[in-house]
């Protein structure tokens, strides 16, 4: 859940945990699916284009998946 706007200049920062899962050395999470961001279908969320400027993203009919860091 994103506590800040779609639009807030400081969400690059709140990114950073889920980059770090992806990268850290020791069993990095190899994707993470997302279905709902804030209650709302992560398809349309406004949330994803900032997700895509930073991590390399798959869509289906269901979800978002985060696959890895651009």
């Amino acid at each position: 859940m994103f506590h800040a706007s779609s639009d807030d200049p400081d969400l690059d920062r709140v990114l950073e945990p889920i980059r770090d899962l992806l990268i850290r050395s020791f069993n990095p999470v190899q994707s993470s699916p997302l279905e709902t961001i804030n209650s709302e279908d992560a398809r349309q969320s406004p949330y994803l284009d900032l997700l895509d400027a930073h991590f390399r993203l798959y869509r289906d009919h269901k979800r978002v998946v985060i696959e890895g860091v651009k």
